[in-house]
C-alpha cells in the first residue's frame, strides 16, 4: 500500500526503514529502496535515512554525498568490489550504469539496504543520460524500453518506493519463519571448496585443474584465500583481470594469518613464467579464453573461480565455451559448484529482484522444448525492440541465446538491446523457438568534412567502428562516404549448431537489407580464430583489416570482414581487399610478427593476385604518407605507402644528400630490417619508443618535402582543414 503524500514523507520513510532493520538483520535479508524525484529532494531523503540508521559501513556511487564525504563515480565501481557494506547508495540522476548496479549489490551484506536514486519515474525512460550515450551514437533520445521494464519490476513487494509528490510504499518485511541466526561456521559449500583446493595442492597428479563455479556472494574468493593461508610451505601465485578483482582473496589469506600470495597480472604471468606450486585464478570468466588456456597449461596445479551470473560476463556462456576446452586439454579436471550464499540468506529478495530485472539468469530454451529441425518451417523475422520489451518470454529466450554465444555478456548489453533505436534484431525461428539471432547496427556515411581528419588520426566518431577503421587504418576515404551495416552479434542455439542456421540467417537478413536498399556494405568485427574466419569467408565475406594489438576482451587480434551489397561497394571492396593483401606481408614482419602462423596462412590464402606492395605510388599513398608524417596515423598501417616511397625515391634518400647518415641508418634499420621501436630508441639515443616513432615522422616529412614538396604540402593542408 502506498502512503499518501505528506510533509513528513521522507522522515516517515526513514522511520519505517529503521523499524525494518532488526528483522532484516535477523533474517540476513537485503532490500532495495528506490527514491524517485528531483535530485536534491532524493538526497534529502537519504540524509534522513543515514541520520537514523548510522550505518557501520556505506558506499555512495554518483555525485557528491549529502554530508560532503567522498563519493565514487559509477565507472569506478570495480575498485570497491572487495568491500562489504551495510548501506549502498547509487545515484542515477546523471545516468544508470546497470553493470555497476549488478556488481555493487554483491558488496551489500545481509541486513543491508541498496538505495537507488532516480528521476521522476514518468520522465526517466525518455531522458538522455551519460550511460545511454555510451552506445547511442545514432540517436538523440532513447527508446525507453529498458527503463520502462525496470520500472515495472519495481512492483515487487520486496522493493520500497518513495516518489516525490506520489507517496511512499515500504518494502515487505521478512516473514517470521525467515528469521535466522548468523551462522557461526562457514557454510558447508565454502568448507568443501577450501578442502578441494587443499587436496589439489597436495595431489600427485598434475594438470587436473579445479573450477569453483557459483553465483556472486557464495564465497569462492574467500575459499581460495583461506586455502592459500593453510599452505605456508607452497609457492602460490594469484592472477585475475585486475588486482581489485582478487582483493577479497588476498584479504582473507592475510586475515587467516598466512603468507599472502603474490598477485601477477595474466599477461605478465605468461611473459615471465615464474615457478609456482599452485596458481589461483580469480574471476576467470573475465579473462580472455586463449590466455586462460595458456594459464591452465602453464602451471602444474591450477584452481579457478568463476561467477556464473552478473557483470563479469555471464558465466553460462563462459562454461559453454571453456569447459569443452578443459575436456580437451586437461582431461580429469574437477568442477565444484557452490550454491549457498555467504553474505546473505538463501532466497534473498534483492538477489531475486536483480536476477529478474537484469536477466542475470536468462537460460537457453531447453532441449525438450526445441522442435526437430525442419528447414521448410524456418521463419526469418526482423523484430521491433518494442515487442521485446513487451514480450518477456521472447526477451528471455533471445537474451539467453546471446549469453550462450558470448561469454562477456553484461547487464548493459540488455539495456543496449532494448534502448538503442538504430539497433535491429534479426531472428530465425521455428514455431515459438528462436534458433538463431543477429544484432545489426547501421554505420556511415561519416561527416564528409571530418574524413580527412579521421585519415590523419586527428578525429574519431563514436559508434562507427568499421566505417572509421576503413578510413583511419585501411586508408580508404571513399569507404567513409558509404552506408554500412555492422553485425554486432550472431548466435545459434548450441543444440542446433552445425546445421547451417547461422549461414541461413545471414542470407535472409542480407536479402532483407538489400530489398530495402538499407546499405552499400555489410560487415562484422570479431576476434580472429580459424573457425570463425572460415564461417564468414564461407558466407562471402572477405577480410580487409586485422588489428595490430590483441583485444583485451578476447586475447585475439580483431579482424574486419565485409561483403558488398551493390556494384558501387563491390568496386570499393576489391580495392580494399587488394590493399589489405599488399599490406599484410609487410605487417607480418613489422606489427603482426606475433600472429599465430596458422592464422597468417589463412589470411594469406586469399591473397592470390594481390597488388604488389612495391608498385608505383598512387593518390591514396600520398594521402597516407601525409597522414603519417604530419598527422597521427600509425606507422604499421602506412607500410605500403612508406615502402613504395622508399622504392620509388631510392636514389634520392639512399645515395643523395637529402638525408644525413643517421637518418638513412634509421630508415634502413626500421623499414628494411624491422628493428623494434625500443631498439631504435636505444641505438639512436632517444627517450623511448614514442620518441622513436616521432623521429620516423620527422625523417619522412623531410624526405617528402624534398622529393614532392607541392603535392605533400597540399595534402597536409587538406587533412588539417
Amino acid at each position: 500500500m502506498i502512503s499518501e503524500p505528506s510533509k513528513d514523507l521522507r522522515a516517515e520513510a526513514a522511520a519505517e526503514l529503521l523499524r525494518l532493520r532488526p528483522g532484516l538483520r535477523c533474517a540476513r535479508q537485503r532490500r532495495l529502496w528506490v527514491c524517485a524525484g528531483a535530485r536534491d529532494w532524493c538526497v534529502g531523503a537519504v540524509r534522513r535515512l543515514v541520520h537514523s540508521w548510522r550505518p557501520e559501513s556505506m558506499l555512495w556511487l554518483g555525485e557528491e554525498t549529502p554530508d560532503g564525504s567522498e563519493a565514487a563515480a559509477q565507472r569506478d565501481y570495480r575498485r570497491h568490489l572487495g568491500g562489504e557494506y551495510e548501506l549502498v547508495v547509487l545515484d542515477a540522476h546523471a545516468g544508470l550504469d546497470v553493470d555497476a548496479l549488478a556488481a555493487v549489490a554483491g558488496t551489500l551484506r545481509g541486513g543491508g539496504l541498496l538505495v537507488l536514486l532516480v528521476p521522476a519515474l514518468a520522465d526517466w525512460p525518455r531522458r538522455v543520460d551519460a550511460q545511454f550515450a555510451r552506445f547511442a551514437a545514432h540517436a538523440a533520445r532513447p527508446e525507453g524500453h529498458f527503463l520502462q521494464r525496470l520500472i515495472s519490476c519495481l512492483e515487487d513487494p520486496a522493493v520500497g518506493l518513495l516518489q516525490q509528490g506520489h507517496g511512499w510504499r515500504p518494502p515487505m518485511p521478512p516473514a517470521p519463519e525467515e528469521a535466522a541466526v548468523e551462522p557461526a561456521a562457514a557454510p558447508s559449500g565454502q568448507a568443501a571448496a577450501v578442502a578441494a583446493v587443499l587436496a589439489l595442492a597436495h595431489a600427485r597428479h598434475r594438470h587436473r585443474p579445479l573450477v569453483l563455479s557459483a553465483p556472486r556472494g557464495r564465497g569462492k574468493s574467500t575459499a581460495l584465500g583461506q586455502a592459500a593461508a593453510q599452505l605456508p610451505a607452497q609457492r602460490i601465485l594469484v592472477t585475475a583481470p585486475g588486482r581489485t578483482s582478487c582483493e577479497t582473496l588476498l584479504r582473507h589469506a592475510r586475515d587467516a594469518g598466512g603468507r599472502v600470495p603474490s598477485f601477477v597480472p595474466p599477461d605478465e604471468l605468461l611473459r615471465r613464467r615464474p615457478a609456482a606450486d599452485l596458481l589461483l585464478i580469480d574471476e576467470a570468466a573475465a579473462i580472455p579464453l586463449p590466455l586462460l588456456e595458456q594459464l591452465v597449461l602453464g602451471w602444474p596445479r591450477v584452481a579457478l573461480a568463476t561467477t556464473v551470473q552478473g557483470y563479469e560476463g555471464t558465466g553460462r556462456g563462459f562454461e559453454l565455451k571453456f569447459f569443452p576446452r578443459l575436456d580437451r586439454i586437461t582431461p580429469g579436471w574437477q568442477l565444484l559448484r557452490l550454491s549457498e550464499p555467504i553474505r546473505w540468506a538463501a532466497a534473498d529478495p534483492l538477489e531475486r529482484w536483480l536476477a529478474r530485472a537484469l536477466l542475470l539468469e536468462a537460460e537457453l530454451l531447453p532441449e525438450e522444448r526445441l522442435p526437430a529441425l525442419a528447414p521448410e518451417a524456418l521463419v526469418y523475422e526482423c523484430l521491433d525492440p518494442g515487442r521485446l520489451g513487451a514480450d518477456e518470454a521472447l526477451l528471455q529466450q533471445l537474451f539467453g541465446l546471446l549469453v550462450s554465444a558470448h561469454y562477456r555478456t553484461r547487464p548493459s548489453d540488455l539495456r543496449q538491446l532494448l534502448e538503442m533505436p538504430s539497433l535491429s534484431v534479426h531472428v530465425l525461428r521455428q514455431g515459438e523457438a528462436v534458433l538463431a539471432v543477429a544484432l545489426v547496427i547501421p554505420e556511415g556515411p561519416l561527416p564528409t568534412e571530418l574524413i580527412p581528419a579521421i585519415l590523419a588520426g586527428r578525429r574519431r566518431v563514436r559508434g562507427e567502428l568499421i566505417a572509421q577503421s576503413l578510413v583511419a587504418h585501411a586508408g580508404c576515404e571513399a569507404a567513409g562516404r558509404l552506408r554500412g551495416l555492422r553485425i554486432m552479434r550472431i548466435a545459434v542455439h548450441p543444440r542446433r549448431q552445425g546445421r547451417g542456421l547461422g549461414s541461413r540467417l545471414l542470407r535472409d537478413l542480407t536479402a532483407h537489407m538489400q530489398a530495402g536498399d538499407a546499405a552499400d556494405w555489410i560487415g562484422a568485427s570479431f576476434g580472429l580464430e580459424r573457425p570463425l574466419l572460415g564461417f564468414w569467408e564461407g558466407n562471402g565475406y572477405v577480410p580487409v583489416r586485422v588489428g595490430l594489438r590483441r583485444e583485451a576482451s578476447s586475447g585475439q587480434h580483431a579482424v574486419i570482414v565485409l561483403q558488398a551489397l551493390n556494384l558501387n561497394a563491390q568496386s570499393l571492396l576489391e580495392r580494399l581487399q587488394a590493399r589489405f593483401h599488399a599490406l599484410l606481408p609487410l605487417q607480418l614482419g613489422d606489427g603482426l610478427e606475433g600472429l599465430e602462423p596458422e592464422l597468417a596462412r589463412a589470411l594469406l590464402a586469399a591473397a592470390q593476385g594481390a597488388t604488389d606492395p612495391m608498385a608505383a605510388l598512387e593518390p591514396r599513398d600520398w594521402a597516407e604518407l601525409a597522414a603519417f608524417a604530419c598527422g597521427r596515423r600509425g606507422y604499421e598501417v602506412s607500410l605500403v605507402a612508406i615502402h613504395r616511397l622508399l622504392r620509388q625515391y631510392e636514389a634520392a634518400w639512399l645515395h643523395g644528400d637529402i638525408l644525413g647518415p643517421g637518418e638513412r641508418a634509421f630508415l634502413i634499420e626500421k623499414c628494411l630490417q624491422h628493428h623494434p621501436w625500443s631498439q631504435l630508441a636505444q641505438a639512436h639515443r632517444l627517450d623511448g619508443a614514442g620518441m622513436a616513432r616521432a623521429r620516423m615522422r620527422e625523417i619522412l616529412c623531410r624526405l617528402l618535402r624534398a622529393v614532392a614538396p607541392d603535392r605533400f604540402e597540399a595534402e597536409c593542408r587538406r587533412q588539417s582543414a
